[in-house]
């Protein structure tokens, strides 16, 4: 009841629509691998296995489908795709990592959202994927051979990070509620209370100002979670640019627009729910 009451207090009269999609399960969310192929390759390809992929709405190269066995599917084994939904390859769509920069994702596992900023980057740039559990950094470095990628891989504790400094683009996936995913895990809308809010709030503000200390003048930093309570989403922003003052809030584009600060929802746009939020270091 407490997640439909912020659900409420979020998108007023879309309350019932926004309900009733994350109560939908999801379906199949490729990510192309374009350092592998190209998305009109992977659509053609699953299309002639009799597959009907349908382009993401968010992010075009992602490709839809109404479930399946993703290792059945042609390209697996090539690595021509991850499973990943578009809100999570939205977060990266939004750190924009370029051809030869640094970049640092702090809360990796299981290593997705890395592995497609160690694409983008390049042969000439670093991207360095950090757990605080090696069991979870395991995970990454699974996904990252069939990609065809090599992050650096790092197990630490980000509220007090062995790595410090150099990095162009830092990345906060935060842990959190996680209820945006409650499409793939209803479970999780029963995991957390309201209560519990307020002690993930303060550990993502402590990983958020941590990782701010790692850019590099004028890098980038990008928070994001897989969630919609305001205590985890905008609570937490403000929190952010009053405990890390070198940070500035960062215009990027979305699906709705320029803003510094994106939410993402199933009713609207087909994905996960999400809140993505840049920042930029002034110092």
């Amino acid at each position: 009841p407490w997640a439909v009451r912020e659900l409420r207090r979020l998108v007023g009269e879309e309350v019932e629509a926004a309900a009733a999609a994350f109560a939908r399960p999801a379906g199949l969310c490729l990510r192309t691998n374009v350092c592998a192929t190209s998305p009109e390759t992977l659509r053609g390809t699953l299309e002639a296995a009799g597959h009907r992929p349908r382009v993401g709405s968010v992010d075009p190269s992602c490709l839809l489908l109404d479930g399946g066995d993703p290792a059945a599917l042609p390209g697996y084994d090539e690595g021509w795709f991850a499973v990943q939904d578009q809100a999570s390859s939205f977060v990266v769509r939004v750190l924009d990592p370029r051809p030869g920069e640094r970049v640092l994702d702090v809360c990796s596992a299981p290593g997705g959202k890395a592995i497609a900023a160690a694409c983008l980057v390049g042969d000439d740039g670093l991207v360095v994927a950090a757990d605080v559990r090696p069991r979870r950094v395991a995970l990454i470095r699974s996904q990252a051979t069939r990609l065809g990628v090599r992050p650096l891989l790092v197990a630490q504790d980000a509220t007090a990070p062995a790595l410090r400094g150099g990095f162009d683009a830092v990345l906060v996936d935060v842990p959190c509620s996680g209820i945006g995913s409650a499409r793939r895990r209803p479970e999780l809308l029963w995991r957390r209370s309201k209560e519990g809010l307020s002690e993930l709030a303060r550990t993502q503000v402590r990983i958020a100002a941590e990782a701010a200390r790692s850019l590099v003048p004028g890098g980038r930093m990008v928070y994001s979670a897989c969630t919609f309570p305001r205590a985890e989403t905008e609570a937490a922003c403000d929190a952010i640019l009053r405990h890390a003052p070198s940070l500035e809030p960062l215009q990027t584009e979305g699906p709705d627009g320029v803003a510094t600060r994106h939410r993402l929802w199933p009713h609207r746009h087909g994905s996960d729910g999400m809140f993505v939020a840049a920042f930029r270091s002034s110092t």
